[in-house]
């Protein structure tokens, strides 16, 4: 078993308040909670430079938000794509810079690499939502929200199109 030091500390109410609300699965008392924090918190600093571990952090971050709208949309009997879509990306954007910041991240070969990384994860959602425009009413909350957008990126494809051809 590791060692255990003992640590006091003042904290203000607001924040013992929050300790006290926190639910942190196996954590009950405030010193359980405390060391699960720390314990997630090291995870996360020691899991800088690796993707999945990035990726598993910037998904329990998002979850909590992401269920809020799951909720709100089964009580209304909604569901949007683009929200799917952009929720499902979001995680993976943050995760492919937080897994690049390590060491040597200001090596050439890391800068070229990093942006590679989000050219791909940035086209991989812009052709997940060009997708969405194949019909004139969008599987979405709002039916026009892509048809509504889709004229000035179109209109740039045609002059990047026709510059090209040149």
């Amino acid at each position: 078993m590791a060692r255990t030091l003992p640590i006091s500390a003042r904290i203000p109410a607001e924040d013992a308040e929050f300790l006290a609300e926190l639910k942190i699965e196996g954590a009950v008392t405030p010193s359980d909670k405390l060391r699960a924090i720390i314990t997630q918190a090291r995870q996360r600093a020691q899991g800088q430079d690796d993707f999945p571990a990035s990726l598993q952090w910037m998904r329990e971050v998002i979850t909590p938000a992401l269920n809020r709208v799951r909720d709100a949309e089964h009580r209304h009997g909604l569901h949007s794509e683009l929200v799917t879509a952009v929720c499902e990306w979001l995680p993976q954007a943050c995760a492919v810079v937080l897994s690049h910041r390590g060491a040597g991240a200001q090596e050439k070969q890391q800068l070229i690499n990093l942006e590679r990384a989000l050219a791909d994860r940035a086209f991989q959602l812009f052709e997940a939502l060009l997708r969405l425009g194949v019909t004139e009413q969008a599987p979405c909350y709002d039916k026009d929200v892509i048809s509504a957008r889709l004229g000035p990126v179109l209109a740039l494809a045609q002059v990047i199109t026709s510059s090209r051809q040149v």
